[in-house]
């Protein structure tokens, strides 16, 4: 009986046969070709009786298609089954992104967002948003981060690039109108709040500033 593993996300396609691999599923044979792998980001792995093989359209291709291999090495590991097979698969999304808040809570340390980042590409997600309120170490705005344990300038660039080293895009995502209670409880910059004074919920209750 031939054995499926299980794969995150599932593939547009997997082809499982009876036979048992041999190939050393650490090193495959690379190829692109975009004329045979059509879609951005697409590839196709086979892994036959004695060789592994990736055909992508890109370079995102084979990396995902690693990401893929990967977790069949963990599967062959967990079960003791290496089956012959053939994936084919591309996203059907362009931007397959996650957003994470940094401004509650805790604020990650750089090993934390290391080890996210390299989850997230595993599952082929391509875009990691990095939200903030007063968790970002802008210059000249001491008063708003100084107790926050805010991220860098620094440590954001060291993240921009140890995502695309991942084909994930880091973007930025500051809020600006809303949730900057942390900026407005200041003097300085109280005089930009559009209720200075609190509101009333509409659902009931008052926000003090």
């Amino acid at each position: 009986m031939s054995h499926s593993p299980l794969l995150l996300p599932p593939p547009k396609s997997i082809t499982v046969d009876a036979s048992t691999s041999r190939a050393d599923l650490a090193f495959p044979r690379v190829r692109i070709d975009p004329h045979k792998v059509r879609e951005a980001e697409g590839y196709r792995l086979t892994v036959g009786d004695r060789e592994v093989e990736i055909v992508a359209h890109d370079e995102a291709g084979v990396f995902y298609a690693r990401q893929t291999l990967a977790q069949l090495r963990a599967d062959a590991e967990a079960t003791g089954c290496r089956p012959c097979l053939c994936i084919e698969d591309a996203p059907s999304f362009a931007h397959r992104g996650v957003m994470l808040d940094i401004s509650r809570d805790r604020v990650p340390t750089m090993a934390t967002l290391f080890e996210l980042v390299d989850l997230l590409a595993s599952l082929k997600v391509n875009e990691l948003q990095l939200y903030t309120e007063h968790t970002f170490a802008y210059a000249g705005h001491e008063a708003v981060w100084r107790d926050a344990s805010p991220m860098t300038a620094e440590e954001v660039r060291r993240l921009d690039a140890y995502c695309r080293e991942r084909f994930v895009e880091l973007v930025p995502n500051q809020n600006s109108f809303g949730h900057l209670e942390r900026w407005f409880k200041h003097e300085r910059y109280a005089p930009l709040a559009e209720c200075p004074d609190g509101f009333e919920w509409p659902w009931g209750g008052r926000f003090p500033q």
